[in-house]
């Protein structure tokens, strides 16, 4: 009965208040059990963490045109992904954000992205012996799709990095992005169009404001 349920309730441990309270006994090993694991799974994908959040974003991309992308020859993908990269650009001139940033993510995550080798990856969590960089980009036979391919990379993460720079500059962070956060995610989207096009006027522009306004920030 519903009765027998509450009774049942208010009688197991975890549902006791105070449960987690670090000043009891319990609650000390509970945290130190919990700092210890937390600490394992850092050092499990210390290599993960050092990637931009928009290439970690593509180990779990959930964009079905992306993932059926992914499955095709590299110089028939660029049809479909410069469509993710335009439903970016249409969300971008809506400075919505957040929607750009994915829809760009997806784009990229055509060609470039992390690849979890173990099924089983969600349970176990996040290792670095389990993850695959793969990077598709240059793997066209034709060097005129290489080139093309290279071109729509560099256009996407310079356009990533619109995204972060706008978002931090307006000094309003979207749900789950902080200022800082994004300056740095402009950085590094920046550096990856330099990667590409080292002399690229609008990545060395974006670089350098998203280097030099926190600091100017609090004048």
């Amino acid at each position: 009965s519903a009765c027998d349920c509450k009774a049942i309730m208010s009688d197991n441990v975890l549902n006791s208040p105070g449960l987690m309270d670090p000043s009891t006994e319990f609650g000390s090993m509970m945290q130190h059990a919990m700092k210890i694991k937390g600490a394992q799974m850092e050092q499990d994908r210390k290599k993960f963490e050092l990637y931009p959040m928009y290439l970690q974003n593509t180990m779990w991309m959930q964009n079905e045109e992306c993932l059926a992308l992914r499955k095709l020859p590299v110089g028939e993908r660029l049809p479909g992904a410069s469509a993710l990269k335009e439903q970016g650009n249409e969300r971008f001139r809506k400075k919505a954000y957040a929607g750009a940033v994915e829809c760009y993510e997806a784009a990229l995550g055509s060609f470039r992205y992390a690849k979890q080798l173990d099924p089983d990856w969600k349970k176990k969590g996040i290792k670095d012996e389990t993850i695959e960089m793969v990077d598709e980009s240059g793997d066209a036979d034709d060097p005129a799709v290489q080139k093309a391919v290279a071109e729509f990379m560099l256009s996407c993460y310079n356009n990533l990095a619109a995204c972060y720079l706008g978002r931090a500059s307006s000094g309003q962070p979207e749900l789950g992005s902080t200022l800082d956060a994004d300056y740095k995610l402009c950085v590094q989207a920046s550096s990856a169009a330099l990667d590409i096009d080292p002399t690229n006027a609008k990545a060395l522009f974006r670089r350098a404001r998203a280097r030099c306004e926190p600091m100017t920030a609090t004048d």
